[in-house]
């Protein structure tokens, strides 16, 4: 909606100055001309820019879910191997315990 009231208002703005281009052709009205023809194209300018940033930030944000899923798969993988070296350590202590209770 926001995007159709500005074009609205600048159609409105542009066939008013080009009429009043026509029925004068003064450097005032002529500086007005090329100031609004600037907007307009520094208009069309951030609006790619924005584009453009909104696609770099979707692919930034899918590179930091890739990121973080494989982030979590890791600290899964070194929670399995901390637990099995616990168990080890737990069963090494365990045998040298009985070791000693039998000597």
């Amino acid at each position: 909606m926001k995007s159709y009231l500005q074009g609205f208002i600048t159609g409105t703005v542009f066939i008013s100055s080009f009429f009043i281009f026509i029925g004068s052709n003064s450097p005032q009205l002529n500086a007005i001309e090329n100031e609004i023809i600037k907007i307009w194209v520094q208009e069309k300018q951030h609006d790619r820019m924005i584009k453009d940033n909104k696609a770099t930030i979707s692919n930034l944000e899918g590179d930091i879910d890739i990121h973080s899923k494989s982030i979590n798969l890791h600290i899964k993988s070194l929670t399995k191997d901390f637990d099995k070296l616990i168990n080890q350590l737990n069963e090494h202590c365990e045998c040298y315990r009985n070791q000693n209770f039998l000597h």
